[in-house]
């Protein structure tokens, strides 16, 4: 068998596949209610008709970016498959091949330049030579256009490689999960009206965070994941305070130059114990973290 051969017949087995996904899922679409069947298409795994797939097909690493549409423009069930194709050669192909699809065409360019850009750079985490070849699995999905039904998968290694009932399984208590009513989203309740601002030079407020073992070490955990985390919540002069791991202080006082002043004070104890900070002086910007904190 050729190189050719092979990748043909490779092709025919992953359109067999994706044939059989798209006909496994109405079966199971077609046993749910009708307001389930409605909710679908606000997941990201709606195969229902009309239904077009583009695979692009990469390899040494293998994996697979698929487009799925719903465009009454093209026959239902249509399928391109671009590929496979060796790494070294898959932004010129894209370019020069990939979008003349006319399924890309019709959704535009841009939209699907802007996909593909995201979900190359995304595929470098998921091949760290210190962490083996992955197993086959879908890393990503997102949509591609919010006018139309268009979103994107990314496949670790080869689609058809998936547990295709298990897929099925997936997407379909998803849809019925959608489709339950969802309870209403309470108004965000302010955590503390007032001022704030951070401590200058940057200050940690206890033990700074560090990896317990090896995988930590190599891996890491950035520094920031903690920072937001509330060191002292309290009060002064009756108005609540809440002060950061990195040094953001807010005290619970609405007028400026009042919560200027008493912040100064608080800051002012760091003096007598030998610390050093800078003055808060009054260069507020309003911001909607944390409720209603005004962050200078």
């Amino acid at each position: 068998m050729t190189c050719r051969d092979y990748q043909n017949s490779g092709k025919e087995s992953l359109q067999e596949w994706i044939t059989g996904l798209i006909s496994h899922f109405r079966e199971e679409m077609a046993k749910l209610t009708l307001e389930e069947q409605m909710a679908a298409s606000r997941t990201l795994d709606d195969l229902s008709k009309p239904c077009q797939f583009v695979v692009i097909w990469a390899e040494e690493p293998e994996f697979q970016i698929v487009l799925i549409t719903h465009l009454t423009q093209f026959e239902d069930k249509r399928i391109e498959i671009y590929g496979p194709i060796e790494n070294s050669k898959l932004i010129e192909y894209i370019e020069n091949e990939v979008l003349k699809s006319p399924i890309i065409e019709f959704l535009g360019k841009e939209h699907v330049e802007n996909f593909l850009v995201g979900a190359l750079r995304n595929i470098q985490s998921f091949y760290n030579p210190l962490y083996g070849v992955p197993k086959p699995f879908i890393g990503n999905k997102m949509r591609i256009s919010s006018d139309i039904y268009a979103v994107g998968w990314l496949v670790i290694g080869n689609l058809s490689n998936l547990d295709l009932k298990n897929m099925v399984d997936k997407a379909i208590q998803e849809i019925k999960s959608d489709a339950k009513p969802q309870p209403p989203i309470p108004p965000p309740i302010p955590i503390l009206e007032g001022f704030g601002t951070y401590i200058y030079p940057p200050l940690w407020i206890g033990e700074i965070p560090r990896p317990k073992s090896f995988r930590e070490k190599i891996s890491g955990r950035p520094l920031w994941s903690f920072s937001w985390e509330r060191a002292i919540t309290d009060t002064y002069k009756n108005r609540p305070i809440i002060i950061t791991r990195d040094g953001y202080i807010a005290i619970g006082e609405k007028d400026r130059v009042k919560a200027q002043e008493l912040i100064n004070e608080i800051i002012s104890t760091m003096l007598l114990r030998g610390l050093f900070a800078q003055v808060v002086r009054d260069r507020f910007r309003s911001s909607n973290l944390y409720g209603n904190w005004i962050i200078a």
